[in-house]
C-alpha cells in the first residue's frame, strides 16, 4: 500500500534539503521525498493525507528507558520527587485506605533527601499498614523501604549478611537490626522475597497505556534498557504477548540486565537464550545491561574517595572480571550498556571499553 503525504512542513533530517512539503511510502519504505508535484505520479491508487501545512518529523527513539521496569513502579503507590516527607507518608496512607484488599501493597517515588542520616524507617511504614506486605523504591529506584512484614516474610534479620558489603546493604540500627532500609538491586530483591507484588493485567495495561503515550510524543522505537532479574521473564513475556496480538506500537530493543556479581555470571547466557526467542522486526533482544555502580543520591556510587560517614563503595565488576562479560558478549555481536555513575566505576568502564577494543 502507497501513502502520500503532502502540503506539509516535513522535516527530512538530511542537510542537503532539510525541509519538503511531500513524502511517499510504500509499505514500510520511503519512496519519494520532494515537493508536491514530484508526488504526483505516487498518488494514482494511494491513500493522500493532506498535511495542512503541518509538520511531519521522522520517528522519534528514545535511546534509554525502562518503559517496562516502568509498567511494574507505577503499577501501585506513586509519590513524587517534590514531596516532603509528611507528602510521602500521606500518599502511602491514602492508598492503603482505598485498596483494603490488596494482600501486598508496593509503591515508587520516594524522594531520597527528605530523610536524615538514619535514612527511612519500618516504624513509620508499620503505623500505616502493620499486617500486609508493604515497599516502597525511591525515586531514583537504587534504594527501598519497606514495613517489618515485609522483613519477615522476607527472612531478613539482624543475622542476614549484606549480599555485597559496601555496594548493596541493608540499613541496621545501633542493636544490628534491620531498619527497613536498604540500597541497591540485590538486597532489595531478598527484601522483596516471593511476594506477589504485582497483578498481570495492571501491568499489561500499564504497558499499552505506556505505548499509547509514547505514540503521542511520536516515538516510534525504544531501546529498554533492563528491568530487575526477579521480573524479567514476566516482562519479556508480556512484550512477546502483546506482539503476538498485534498490539506493539514501538520497535522494541530490549535487554538483559545484570545487577549482582551472581546474575552478571549467567547474563550473557540469558541474553543468548531471550534473543535466539526474541529476535523480529519489533521487539530484538540484544543488549547486555551492566549496573556497576548506583546514585549520588542512594550513596551507592562507586566514588574515588570515601562518603562522609566513611564508607567506601566499590564497582560491582572490576578489572578482569568486568572485561570477561563485556568480552564473551561482544564476541557473539551483542550490544553493551553499563551503567557507572562514579568516577571509579566510569574509570573501570573505560578500561573495559579498551579491552574490548584490543581483543
Amino acid at each position: 500500500m502507497t501513502t502520500v503525504f503532502q502540503n506539509g512542513r516535513v522535516y527530512t533530517m538530511n542537510r542537503e534539503m532539510p525541509c519538503v512539503s511531500a513524502v511517499a511510502v510504500r509499505d514500510d519504505r520511503i519512496i519519494y521525498v520532494g515537493n508536491d508535484e514530484g508526488a504526483g505520479p505516487y498518488k494514482s491508487g494511494a491513500k493522500v493525507i493532506d498535511l495542512a501545512g503541518k509538520m511531519l518529523i521522522p520517528g522519534l527513539i528514545d535511546a534509554h528507558c525502562h518503559p517496562l521496569m516502568g509498567a511494574f513502579l507505577t503499577s501501585g503507590i506513586l509519590c513524587g520527587a517534590g514531596m516532603t516527607h509528611g507528602e510521602v507518608l500521606e500518599t502511602i496512607r491514602a492508598y492503603v485506605e482505598a485498596h483494603p484488599g490488596n494482600e501486598a501493597y508496593f509503591g515508587q517515588g520516594y524522594p531520597e533527601w527528605v530523610f536524615d542520616e538514619r535514612a527511612p524507617r519500618k516504624e513509620e511504614l508499620d503505623a500505616i499498614c502493620p499486617d500486609k506486605p508493604l515497599y516502597l523504591m525511591s525515586n531514583g529506584i537504587h534504594e527501598g523501604w519497606c514495613n517489618s512484614r515485609t522483613l519477615e516474610l522476607g527472612h531478613i534479620t539482624g543475622d542476614t549478611p549484606d549480599p555485597m558489603p559496601g555496594f548493596s546493604w541493608f540499613h541496621r540500627d545501633e542493636n544490628g537490626e534491620p531498619t527497613g532500609h536498604m540500597v541497591e538491586m540485590a538486597a532489595q530483591m531478598l527484601a522483596m522475597g516471593d511476594i506477589r507484588w504485582f497483578e498481570t493485567e495492571h501491568i499489561s495495561d500499564a504497558c499499552k497505556r505506556i505505548f499509547r503515550e509514547y505514540s503521542a510524543l511520536g516515538v516510534t522505537g525504544f531501546v529498554d534498557c533492563g528491568i530487575f532479574g526477579a521480573f524479567e521473564q514476566r516482562a519479556v513475556q508480556q512484550i512477546a504477548d502483546l506482539e503476538a496480538q498485534g498490539e506493539l506500537r514501538q520497535r522494541i530493543c530490549g535487554c538483559v540486565m545484570a545487577e549482582d556479581p551472581e546474575s552478571a555470571k549467567t547474563a550473557v547466557e540469558r541474553l543468548r537464550a531471550l534473543h535466539a526467542r526474541h529476535h523480529s522486526d519489533m521487539y530484538n533482544i540484544h543488549t547486555l545491561k551492566i549496573v556497576n555502580d548506583g546514585t549520588v543520591e542512594s550513596r551507592s556510587c562507586a566514588l574515588r574517595g570515601p562518603y562522609p560517614d566513611g564508607r567506601v563503595v566499590e564497582p560491582m565488576l572490576q578489572g578482569e572480571a568486568l572485561a570477561r562479560v563485556c568480552l564473551e558478549a561482544a564476541a557473539e555481536g551483542f550490544h553493551l550498556h553499563i551503567h557507572a555513575i562514579g568516577d571509579r566505576a566510569v574509570h573501570e568502564t573505560l578500561m573495559a571499553a579498551r579491552a574490548v577494543r584490543e581483543a
